[in-house]
């Protein structure tokens, strides 16, 4: 039987999709990060977006370190 448990199966690389989520701090948003942490780096988030919730943008931030952050609210993004 091929191939036999024991012998290595050649496997391709799977590319890694970059991911840029708008409305990162909403609930959608939360849960698709949920899922980019749980892709086991198939997935890699390069940019979030928030509204006004920045505290919340720049927690994400630290744990997903995305290339680019934005914030649409001018009062907060002078913050």
């Amino acid at each position: 039987s091929w191939p036999s448990p024991k012998s290595p199966v050649a496997t391709m690389p799977v590319p890694v999709r970059h991911v840029a989520v708008l409305g990162s701090t909403g609930s959608i948003g939360r849960s698709t990060l949920e899922v980019i942490q749980a892709s086991q780096g198939r997935l890699k988030a390069v940019g979030l977006s928030a509204h006004r919730k920045l505290d919340e943008l720049l927690e994400q931030a630290k744990l997903l370190n995305p290339r680019w952050l934005v914030v649409t609210d001018a009062s907060c993004a002078n913050k």
